[in-house]
């Protein structure tokens, strides 16, 4: 700044940011069973420099800062890093796991749920009144372990496992 034959030099310094604005990780329901999923990416805004960033939780879960060439549990992320996270999907149906992102003390959890177990019986149509019917073949190789069977309905339902005999016991 000068006034007349008066100069001066001011320095303006501006305060480093080491705290990340909030950032959320969209849950993943209906997921196959012990799969590697992976969270949408995020990027981590709110901050000047490099701030550690770590991951931890179930299913080994991982975090990847070059766009999914490395996976590490944490390291230092830069400002408006992206940030991918990965883990593995529980081995049971209807089970959730979850792994937490922490970037320098602001966290987000990140919820991974596995699919209900599912199948369906093709219907039958122009079958004659009064007589037996079998369904179409259906594989079912999913169970760990071993699960019960139930089965209802109208004219005596029975089922039969691996071309065995026919049983309505449960």
């Amino acid at each position: 700044l000068s006034v007349g034959t008066t100069t001066s030099t001011y320095v303006v310094r501006t305060q480093e940011s080491t705290t990340p604005n909030a950032f959320t990780l969209a849950a993943a329901t209906g997921s196959a069973l012990n799969t590697m999923i992976q969270a949408t990416p995020v990027t981590i805004s709110g901050i000047s420099l490099a701030v550690p960033i770590s991951v931890s939780g179930e299913g080994t879960p991982q975090i990847s800062l070059d766009n999914g060439v490395t996976w590490v549990s944490s390291g230092m992320v830069s400002p408006n890093g992206p940030v991918r996270v990965r883990l593995t999907s529980a081995s049971s149906f209807d089970t959730t796991r979850t792994a937490v992102l922490d970037v320098n003390g602001v966290t987000s959890n990140w919820v991974v749920t596995t699919g209900p177990f599912t199948f369906a019986l093709a219907g039958k149509t122009g079958v004659a009144l009064n007589t037996v019917t079998v369904s179409d073949p259906v594989t079912l190789s999913a169970f760990l372990p071993p699960s019960a069977i139930s089965l209802s309905g109208d004219g005596s339902p029975e089922y039969s496992i691996d071309g065995g005999a026919y049983t309505a016991a449960a």
